[in-house]
């Protein structure tokens, strides 16, 4: 870009280099309009539509990702989608150490996925510029999914004499999410 005043705007909203990149509350918060409007083009972008090979070999698409080595960005679009009620899993794989541009500063990636009956609705709420991503989304929008999530997370918490036991949801808690506790750390 050799606009200096956009670059300084986008320098802003979004943050410099891919790893320091955020997206602006003002953004995050806005209007759904102006949320849309921004997860089209950003998805549209630097989204994947994926897709899995069948036995008959025909392909089904399977879920959206979006990979970034920001995990404060990934992190603000998990909560413009929870805002329409779509819920991603983000993780972390393992660092790349080497590349075949040998860089020497490489950042670690994270992914934020969208999917099973979660990615049904995120192609129901997107309609991309992008022609052959478009038409990925609608494949993906016919899918029936078993879960709604995840298997995983179809499944709940419970403390039954001092003991954690895992249930299933049963249409219970349909608007929390459960994720195991790592570590406590007490800070000044």
């Amino acid at each position: 870009i050799y606009n200096t005043l956009l670059c300084r705007l986008l320098e802003k909203l979004c943050g410099k280099l891919s790893h320091n990149k955020f997206i602006h509350d003002k953004i995050v918060f806005s209007n759904k309009e102006c949320v849309k409007g921004f997860l089209d083009a950003y998805i549209g972008g630097d989204g994947t539509i994926h897709r899995r090979k069948q036995v008959n070999g025909t392909y089904k698409y399977e879920n959206a990702s979006i990979t970034s080595t920001s995990l404060k960005m990934l992190l603000d679009v998990s909560v413009m989608l929870k805002n329409f009620n779509i819920i991603g899993q983000l993780r972390k794989f393992k660092k790349v150490e080497t590349n075949n541009r040998n860089s020497k500063n490489i950042h670690q990636s994270y992914h934020l996925y969208i999917n099973n009956h979660q990615s049904v609705k995120l192609a129901s709420l997107l309609h991309m510029k992008d022609e052959n991503k478009q038409a990925k989304l609608i494949e993906l929008s016919k899918r029936d999914f078993k879960f709604e999530i995840s298997d995983f997370d179809e499944k709940v918490p419970n403390i039954i004499n001092n003991e954690i036991i895992i249930e299933e949801r049963n249409n219970r808690f349909q608007d929390l999410m459960f994720d195991k506790i790592i570590s406590i750390e007490e800070v000044s």
